[in-house]
């Protein structure tokens, strides 16, 4: 699009990965809800550190990106609602996170 000024359809652009889903305008605000409760799901402060990360590698290099995701992987795996998701997993149950942020 950028390129070539061409809009281009839904279908399409699910198609090149530039959406999640294509979904009617009838059933948008219930498969938004769907994607909603599925991603409240997940600990929020993991959610965040890994927005966070993903945006303070994606203008490095190949090889400094590689190297500050890898500190940011370990570190992650240091926090709290990491270590619940590991265990409940081993566990077999649904984990309880901490939710906070710091």
């Amino acid at each position: 699009m950028l390129l070539t000024g061409r809009f281009i359809s839904a279908d399409e652009a699910e198609r090149f990965g530039l959406v999640n889903q294509v979904v009617s305008p009838d059933t948008l605000s219930r498969e938004t809800k769907k994607l909603a409760m599925e991603m409240a799901q997940y600990s929020r402060y993991t959610l965040a550190f890994g927005k966070q990360t993903f945006y303070s590698q994606v203008d490095l290099n190949e090889s400094s990106a590689y190297e500050y995701a890898t500190h940011a992987i370990a570190m992650n795996c240091l926090d709290k609602d990491a270590q619940e998701g590991m265990k409940a997993f081993l566990e077999k149950r649904a984990p309880v996170w901490k939710n906070r942020y710091e």
